[in-house]
């Protein structure tokens, strides 16, 4: 009955709390791929959903696995990185309102989106681009980032 689901619930949730204490990285990327993947579809239904012409969704999968791709990427590596152990080292675990400015104003804008960029353009440009002419995708992706970064941020250039 109930009771013996929750038991079997509460035995799930322990083996996933152990698995992610063993395998931090690989959960972070995991969850995070996760979330942003499905936060892609979510983005897609709803601008489909506004969409004047009304047409059958048809979901754009490459987009969504470069949003899991890049969530796998940042939660396991950079991402995983910077919240646990460069912020609390830095900051601490008192002092949320520093690491939450440094957070918005550096962090975000000068780490997280250049990784992003060269992610997006790396999943966006051909095999054969990447293979012959790394560094170009990576300045291509650079280039893009400064374009955008005042729009990035919520400020307009003045």
């Amino acid at each position: 009955g109930g009771a013996g689901r929750a038991r079997g619930a509460m035995a799930w949730w322990q083996r996933a709390n152990a698995f992610a204490r063993r395998a931090p990285l690989l959960t972070g990327g995991l969850a995070l791929g996760f979330r942003y993947g499905f936060g892609d579809y979510v983005g897609q239904r709803i601008e489909h959903s506004m969409a004047p012409q009304r047409t059958a969704f048809k979901l754009d999968l490459r987009r969504t696995l470069a949003f899991a791709s890049f969530g796998a990427f940042y939660g396991s590596l950079p991402g995983f990185a910077i919240y646990n152990l460069a912020y609390p080292a830095v900051f601490g675990a008192a002092r949320p309102l520093a690491t939450t400015i440094f957070d918005v104003t550096v962090h975000c804008p000068f780490i997280y989106f250049p990784c992003f960029y060269v992610a997006k353009e790396f999943i966006n440009s051909s095999f054969d681009t990447v293979v012959r002419a790394p560094t170009a995708v990576v300045k291509q992706a650079l280039t893009s980032w400064a374009g955008n970064l005042h729009e990035d941020v919520g400020r307009r250039p003045r």
